[in-house]
C-alpha cells in the first residue's frame, strides 16, 4: 500500500507452476488455467482497486480480505472456463481419457478455501456459456462475484 492509500500491484513475469503430476489431468490443465489467470489479471486487479477505494479504513487485514475474496472469484472464472474447454478437447482428441481424473482434480481443489466458488463457476459457465460468463467478468467482476455467491447459497 502506498503512502497515499492507493494500492500498487506488482507482477512476477516469470511463471512456473508447482503442481503434483500424480493426476495427469492436473498436469495437463495447469498451464491452460495459469494462462487464463494471466489473461484475467487486469480485470481482477481492477475489481480489487474498486473495492479498496471504497474502504473507509485501509489496513492490511481489510486488503487481505479483498484480495482473498477476489482470488477465489478469479479461481472460479479461470477454473470454470478451462473446465469447459478441456473436456471438449478430450472428447475430440483423447476420447478414452478417464473422466474420473477430472473429478479427482476438482475434489482435491475443493478442499482449499481459494476454490470455494469453483464448482459454482463450472456450473455457471455451463449454464451461461463460455463467452457470456467471460464477458460478465470482464465488464463487471463484482456482478459475477455476487452471482457466484448467490449460486453457492442455492
Amino acid at each position: 500500500m502506498l503512502d497515499n492509500g492507493r494500492v500498487e500491484f506488482t507482477r512476477n513475469t516469470y511463471s512456473i507452476w508447482q503442481n503434483s503430476a500424480d493426476n495427469p489431468y492436473t498436469a495437463l490443465m495447469t498451464p491452460a488455467e495459469e494462462t487464463m489467470h494471466v489473461l484475467l489479471r487486469s480485470y481482477t486487479e481492477k475489481a480489487m482497486e474498486e473495492k479498496i477505494e471504497l474502504l473507509s479504513q485501509k489496513n492490511i487485514k481489510a486488503l487481505k480480505t479483498i484480495v482473498n475474496e477476489q482470488v477465489a472469484v478469479e479461481e472460479a472464472v479461470a477454473g470454470g472456463l478451462v473446465h469447459e474447454l478441456l473436456p471438449q478437447f478430450f472428447d475430440k482428441y483423447l476420447p478414452d481419457f478417464p473422466s474420473a481424473l477430472i473429478e479427482a482434480d476438482l475434489k482435491a481443489k475443493m478442499k482449499k478455501k481459494k476454490y470455494r466458488y469453483l464448482r459454482c463457476g463450472i456450473d455457471l459457465v455451463e449454464k451461461m456459456g463460455f463467452k457470456d460468463f467471460l464477458n460478465l467478468y470482464k465488464s463487471d467482476p463484482e456482478a459475477l462475484r455476487q452471482l457466484l455467491k448467490d449460486y453457492q447459497s442455492l
